[in-house]
């Protein structure tokens, strides 16, 4: 991971672990002064709301496998969106989506093997990187 990213996610741990310490402390404040109902006011007062970080991706992170789907619907998505302009319509993602789920459903296994076997392949290429990065 990459010293940026590193220092980020950690200062992100440090943050959430900051925080929840300090509320932890009010807490047992509240119940050693017997004001367990003002836990939230008090919270809100001295702590305010958490921040909330979200923690970097690593860029050298392998990308994950693709579905047989997928892999279907990258290959059929132009062909049906040509289609639709020629015709003389606007192209409507939602409308190309309902088009190729239910081509997909119709599709017979024996033309469904070839997308099952991109995805085997990309599998084993997800496998290979994650233990070369693991490692």
């Amino acid at each position: 991971m990459t010293s940026h990213a590193s220092f980020h996610n950690q200062s992100t741990n440090m943050n959430n672990l900051w925080f929840e310490s300090h509320k932890a402390l009010i807490m047992n404040l509240c119940i050693e002064f017997d004001a367990i109902g003002r836990l939230d006011e008090l919270t809100n007062k001295y702590l305010g709301k958490p921040l909330k970080l979200k923690k970097l991706k690593d860029p050298d992170k392998p990308k994950r496998t693709h579905s047989a789907f997928f892999y279907f619907c990258e290959e059929l998505r132009p062909g049906i969106m040509d289609k639709v302009r020629k015709n003389g319509g606007k192209v409507n993602i939602g409308n190309v989506s309902k088009e190729l789920g239910s081509t997909w459903k119709v599709l017979s296994s024996q033309k469904r093997d070839k997308y099952i076997t991109m995805n085997v392949k990309d599998k084993a290429r997800y496998q290979d990187e994650m233990e070369v990065y693991n490692n």
